[in-house]
């Protein structure tokens, strides 16, 4: 059902993939402040504003601040009082929702960042030494986006102690970002299949006295032990109350990309880090071998499709002669 849901969205009245904070603000509608809070992100963040060219829809709380301002008209009570909405962004500290944002940008695009620059330095590098050939320039492009990845890792999971909290302070946090700047722990219940990774559509799912939010992880064996082994590796934690820590990724979507999972004695770990590590070294390695191996194996080849031309040539021309 959530594939299909997922493949209509384009027809629905909104994205399915913003339901996560419309969930929780539903959990906590006696709380008229806190909905607010949930649905500052969508109304304030730069990043919001970036992130709805990728969505279906316009954000979640905007559609729900403008349906509030109709029933009103309507003179009838909404279901989410969004009348305070300017008092809470005066309560905002703005500067820290701007502050290095287009650096901020740069770091969570790091494979493009990584990719362009490397790009610009073998054009540079192929001008001054033309012998080198043009092959050059695609394998520095193609480490170039590899070391990238390798270097947003460092932004994308630092180490430092978790902090505990809940799912409505995670969602309620306006300044939160894709890039997450601190560890989190949670404590809750895990529910759903757990098949395969959140990215290709999972229902794992973590829920607390005050929300749920999706969880991802990662397995050893990175996207086939995701396909094939992640329900196998997960079932001694399901279904109970468990402690996971991991790092919030805001975004359209919010997710917590997990480090491990404890039930009891029981402890999953998760290996996100490792694999976005190794897939950057992965692009570095084709990088280079574009240029140190692909490439001369290719003009070797064309070397010796040269020669065998030339024989096939010289024995017809022996043949027609001796005819």
């Amino acid at each position: 059902p959530s594939f299909l849901v997922d493949q209509i969205r384009l027809f629905g009245v909104f994205d399915p993939k913003t339901a996560t904070a419309a969930s929780t603000a539903f959990q906590v509608t006696q709380e008229p402040q806190r909905v607010r809070q949930i649905f500052l992100w969508d109304l304030f963040s730069p990043w919001a504003q970036w992130m709805q060219i990728n969505s279906s829809h316009p954000l979640l709380g905007k559609r729900i601040r403008v349906l509030g301002q109709y029933a009103e008209r309507l003179r009838q009570t909404p279901e989410f009082e969004m009348d305070q909405i300017p008092t809470d962004r005066q309560r905002l500290d703005m500067k820290r929702l701007t502050d290095q944002f287009q650096i901020k940008v740069l770091k969570y695009a790091g494979e493009v960042v990584g990719l362009v620059l490397f790009w610009m330095l073998g054009i540079l590098i192929y001008l001054i030494w033309r012998q080198l050939g043009i092959d050059f320039v695609y394998g520095m492009a193609v480490a170039g986006f590899g070391v990238g990845m390798a270097v947003k890792t460092l932004f994308l999971f630092p180490q430092e102690q978790e902090v505990s909290t809940t799912v409505l302070e995670l969602l309620s946090d306006p300044y939160a970002t894709p890039l997450s700047e601190r560890k989190v722990s949670l404590k809750g219940q895990l529910f759903g299949r757990g098949r395969v990774g959140y990215q290709l559509g999972a229902e794992l799912k973590l829920q607390d006295q005050t929300g749920t939010i999706p969880i991802r992880y990662t397995s050893r064996l990175g996207p086939v032990g995701n396909l094939f082994l992640s329900a196998q590796a997960l079932r001694p934690v399901m279904g109970g109350e468990v402690e996971v820590t991991g790092w919030l990724r805001r975004g359209l979507s919010p997710y917590l990309d997990i480090a491990q999972i404890r039930r009891g004695e029981t402890t999953v770990q998760s290996h996100p880090r490792f694999w976005q590590i190794l897939f950057g070294g992965l692009m570095v390695g084709v990088g280079l071998g574009v240029h140190f191996f692909l490439t001369p194996t290719l003009r070797w080849v064309t070397r010796v499709q040269g020669w065998l031309r030339g024989l096939l040539r010289s024995i017809q021309r022996l043949f027609r002669f001796r005819v």
